[in-house]
């Protein structure tokens, strides 16, 4: 389903913007953490969040994760639609949340495990985004040479 490019980007951030549609159909976006797994994103948000209300509401989403900063290169992304599930079951936060705060805090493992702990809770639900349609874009090379001009 992902491009060379998309899956670099994948495996390489775990910060992604996540966008839905409000109840007056209006677009909202914020920066969340993620987990790829599956040929899924993974992401979190607590129970009474607005977003959780509006993706209850209307599953369509999108998602963008950016290259910036990381081995996967700046100029570089890979925007998706698709659909949103919200899970709330032990069986699924039990899974989630020990990899999700792995990938959050890779440097720390002591601290990924009490991150896992102090976030299985019954409010914090677990979003899976099911993706549609992926539409990767790569500028790297065109910059590299635009560098290079006088």
């Amino acid at each position: 389903m992902f491009d060379e490019i998309s899956e670099k980007i994948l495996a390489a951030q775990n910060e992604c913007t996540l966008s839905w549609i409000t109840q007056d159909g209006s677009p909202a976006a914020t920066v969340v953490s993620f987990l790829y797994a599956e040929d899924c994103i993974w992401m979190t948000a607590l129970a009474g969040s607005a977003r959780i209300r509006a993706i209850s509401r209307d599953g369509r989403v999108a998602v963008t994760i950016s290259g910036k900063g990381s081995k996967a290169g700046d100029t570089r992304c890979v925007s998706m639609r698709g659909s949103c599930e919200i899970l709330a079951d032990a069986k699924t936060r039990d899974w989630f949340f020990p990899l999700f705060s792995r990938r959050v805090l890779h440097k720390s493992r002591v601290g990924a495990s009490m991150m896992a702990k102090s976030m299985n809770t019954a409010d914090n639900l677990v979003l899976k985004f099911h993706s549609e349609k992926v539409i990767p874009y790569d500028a790297q090379r065109m910059m590299k040479m635009a560098n290079f001009m006088p």
